[in-house]
């Protein structure tokens, strides 16, 4: 079993595996490097990729349903249409990377790097945030902030506030009553220890209660 580079068909790997999600982790474990490597449609469900050099690497439509991506370099990778329900993307660097119409329901996104990642028409139903991924939260924001143009604005601004923390939104909420709106919307999206701030946390459990009143 071969894995072929995109770009120019040379081998990247290849052994004697009877399937490609086989070799695909015989890949990883040997520590080859899989950048631009042609993945487009595989299956992949469940994989132990753990730590993979995936940068460019077309996995367009593949499926990754429970994979373990942890700590995989998956920059500017193409993930467009690709399966990644319930998959570990824990520390992942997804930077520049194209999530188009991905489907991340329940995907773990905790440390996760998305800067200029397109999540456009990705399902992020159920995923665990990334509370320091300020693409992440600004994508929330936009599709929370619906035909609200000042809100879309807020929430296209606070992507590029990235040296700011979070008593540093409070104090600019004071004077702009969208950080309460983005607050409350942020807050329905919090899990236990998923790191979130304890603003957020507070907010959550206010809403929790008012649910159970």
């Amino acid at each position: 079993m071969k894995i072929l580079s995109r770009y120019d068909q040379r081998v990247l790997y290849e052994g004697d595996h009877d399937t490609i999600k086989e070799a695909a982790e015989a890949a990883v474990k040997s520590e080859a490097n899989l950048a631009g490597a042609d993945l487009t449609g595989a299956y992949l469900a469940g994989a132990n990729l753990t730590g993979a050099y995936l940068t460019r690497a077309y996995l367009t439509g593949a499926d990754l349903a429970g994979a373990d991506l942890t700590g995989a370099y998956l920059t500017r990778a193409y993930l467009t249409g690709a399966d990644l329900t319930g998959a570990d993307l824990t520390r992942a660097d997804l930077t520049g990377a194209d999530l188009t119409g991905a489907d991340l329901t329940g995907a773990y996104l905790t440390g996760a790097d998305l800067t200029r990642a397109d999540l456009t028409e990705a399902d992020l139903t159920a995923i665990t945030v990334n509370w320091c991924s300020h693409a992440l939260m600004a994508e929330i924001l936009l599709r929370a902030a619906g035909d609200n143009i000042p809100r879309q604005q807020y929430a296209a601004w606070s992507t590029h506030q990235t040296k700011w923390e979070w008593n540093e939104f409070l104090e600019y909420g004071k004077s702009d009553d969208r950080v309460a709106w983005a607050l409350s919307v942020l807050a329905k999206w919090v899990k236990p220890g998923d790191g979130a701030p304890d603003v957020l946390r507070e907010l959550a459990s206010q809403l929790d209660k008012n649910k159970a009143g």
